[in-house]
């Protein structure tokens, strides 16, 4: 954990010089490849609370008899 931690402040700290290194298309590939991976973590995070949401309703109310 801890050298993910210090991986990821290298990064940071220098990530002027990395966009400047990929330039402007890999800055956008890597910013869209992000946005990505962030709306699939969302979807899945939704997808286990509708599924343990809908694991707790009775039968009854789904028109199961």
């Amino acid at each position: 954990m801890a050298l993910l931690s210090l991986l990821v402040y290298a990064l940071y700290r220098n990530s002027a010089r990395l966009a400047g290194l990929i330039g402007a298309t890999g800055t956008t590939i890597v910013v869209r490849l992000s946005a990505f991976l962030l709306f699939c973590i969302g979807i899945q995070v939704l997808w286990n609370g509708a599924a343990e949401l809908l694991s707790t309703l009775p039968l009854e109310t789904l028109g199961a008899s």
